[in-house]
């Protein structure tokens, strides 16, 4: 969390944004049991939604991060 909130274009191995698309995938048992970082990753996301909607990204990583946040707000 403290990295993505330092950088939420962080990568982990593959390309920028990377780490975003894996925490917004990560299974949601998880953060059901853990409320107050859902809360925290979802205040992320909306504060650097721009960042995002900007980066020089391909559509198909774009529409994944959407994507994936979609399901993770759900």
């Amino acid at each position: 969390m403290e990295v993505l909130d330092d950088n939420i274009l962080a990568d982990g191995n593959f390309y920028e944004g990377d780490l975003l698309k894996a925490v917004l995938t990560s299974k949601p048992e998880f953060w059901k049991n853990d409320v107050e970082n859902w809360k925290r990753m979802c205040e992320i996301y909306e504060r650097d939604k721009k960042l995002l909607d900007e980066d020089n990204t391909t559509k198909t990583i774009r529409e994944g991060w959407y994507e994936a946040y979609a399901e993770f707000k759900k």
